[in-house]
């Protein structure tokens, strides 16, 4: 029986990069070119909210250094929010904290 987020149980990270990997490479998307490397990180950021510098280099098979640098990019022109070990998309970081949107409300 396969386990997926929605009620069989979680998927640990390294079931998630296969599989993202196989999505990925049965699309025919895994390049090593820069620009697409980074178009794909977006839709990651959009599907997951998250990401880190090691999946990202598993998934795309490039070293920590270059997931790293294609981060920075990103972040560079506002795409994104680094993060200690990798990046979370805009929505999720200026996203307002519990407490302030309870204040807001009353």
């Amino acid at each position: 029986m396969q386990r997926n987020d929605r009620g069989g149980g979680k998927l640990s990270q390294d079931e998630r990069h296969a599989q993202i990997l196989t999505l990925l490479r049965r699309e025919g998307a895994v390049q090593q070119r820069q620009d697409l490397r980074v178009a794909l990180v977006l839709t990651l950021l959009r599907r997951e909210g998250a990401v880190q510098i090691a999946g990202l280099a598993k998934i795309f098979n490039v070293t920590t250094e270059t997931a790293r640098r294609d981060l920075d990019e990103l972040a560079g022109r506002g795409a994104l929010k680094r993060t200690y070990g990798g990046a979370a998309s805009r929505s999720l970081i200026d996203e307002p904290a519990i407490g302030e949107r309870e204040r807001a409300r009353s």
